[in-house]
């Protein structure tokens, strides 16, 4: 059910992350803004499966702090911070993605380094492709 103050989209956050979930899509993230404060947080969706959400900001807006976690998905803070005129700096290679939280005075507050989820051989083709008739079918998983 929505939380009070909520956004109201519960329910398709939910059959969203089920479904990266039940397709077992390795390695996302999602990168977000907009709620006046930095934090870098992983959703443990199931013993075996999480998703991660990356969070910067704001650099000119009104400062706030690191708000409770939300319970349904396991959540966990890796780190935040709040208070601050912040960016968030993303570097991704093949073997890593490395995410920095940066003061407005140039300071790097907060590192976090991923490394790609281990996984099984892709038996499915190399890419989507996209054509008048729309996907095809075949897919591809990057390493992130």
């Amino acid at each position: 059910a929505p939380r009070p103050n909520g956004t109201g989209f519960t329910r398709e956050r939910d059959l969203i992350l089920s479904t990266l979930r039940d397709l077992a899509i390795p390695n996302v993230v999602f990168i977000t803004g907009d709620v006046h404060h930095a934090e870098l947080i992983r959703h443990r969706l199931s013993p075996d499966y999480a998703v991660h959400e990356l969070i910067a900001g704001p650099l000119s807006a009104r400062q706030g702090h690191p708000r409770f976690l939300e319970r349904s998905l396991r959540s966990r803070s890796l780190g935040g911070l709040g208070w601050a005129d912040n960016f968030g700096e993303f570097a991704v290679s093949p073997d890593r993605l490395t995410v920095r939280i940066i003061d407005a005075a140039g300071t790097v507050r907060l590192t976090r380094v991923f490394r790609p989820a281990a996984r099984e051989p892709d038996t499915t083709a190399s890419r989507v492709e996209v054509g008048r008739g729309g996907f095809t079918g075949r897919s591809h998983r990057p390493p992130w």
